[in-house]
């Protein structure tokens, strides 16, 4: 079986790794670049860091700080997030199961509100906005953009020739924004049509619905999570 997966390149490599481990094909489209911002982070009198992806973290990792705040507890999304927190030097890492809502009430059990900001590190864009949820619930919120996502121009030639070629049987697509950049360059490369006869799997109903109409097949993790994605492409293979 044949996949395409949509991922970052840093996420891409170890999820295609894992599929192909199984038996299956992969293509790589990454159809977002993360680009740090450069940001000049302000960890004063912070009690905890939220950081709501692995590029939040791969983007703190980078600056010139990480040393002066990996005593600091850390709030994460799942565990592949928290793996790569306790990687780059965090010793007190709490991690939820794999979505930023699941992550307040784990907070709020952890942090008192006037206990002191806390640090949330995000991309420009997000599904979940964590830093109003949290300030909702009493907190100082220093909500910080660490990291840019930017589209990709174009599919690769090799992915749209498989995908005219029949040769594409689903594609791995993590968020909203990326179900819609590649029904957009599905269409400008010309593909749309055969594009439309792929299985999606989706790591949640939004990104599905972030596909548009026709609605194509879809699969919609229970979880949204790394694990329930393999599941999914087990659950396409056998089908």
């Amino acid at each position: 079986m044949h996949l395409i997966v949509t991922r970052p390149e840093a996420d891409a490599a170890e999820m295609a790794e894992r599929i192909e481990a199984m038996g299956h094909r992969v293509s790589l489209a990454p159809l977002l670049e993360m680009r740090p911002t450069g940001t000049r982070l302000d960890f004063t009198e912070v009690q905890a860091i939220v950081a709501t992806s692995r590029n939040a973290l791969r983007a703190l990792a980078d600056g010139p700080a990480l040393d002066a705040v990996t005593r600091l507890p850390i709030f994460v999304v799942g565990p592949a997030s928290a793996e790569l927190a306790r990687e780059i030097g965090f010793t007190n890492v709490t991690a939820g199961t794999g979505g930023g809502r699941q992550l307040l009430p784990l907070i709020a059990e952890a942090c008192p509100v006037n206990g002191g900001p806390l640090l949330y590190l995000s991309g420009d864009a997000v599904a979940f906005d964590m830093g109003a949820a949290l300030s909702g619930a009493g907190y100082d919120v220093r909500h910080q953009v660490v990291y840019e996502a930017v589209e990709a121009s174009s599919l690769p030639g090799s992915v749209v020739a498989a995908i005219r070629g029949g040769e594409v049987a689903g594609v791995i697509v993590m968020s909203a924004r990326t179900a819609r950049v590649f029904v957009r360059l599905a269409q400008d490369a010309g593909a749309r049509g055969e594009a439309g006869k792929l299985a999606y799997l989706c790591i949640s109903r939004t990104v599905a619905d972030a596909l548009g109409e026709p609605q194509p097949r879809v699969l919609v993790a229970d979880r949204p999570t790394s694990e329930e994605m393999l599941a999914l492409v087990r659950e396409l293979a056998s089908n």
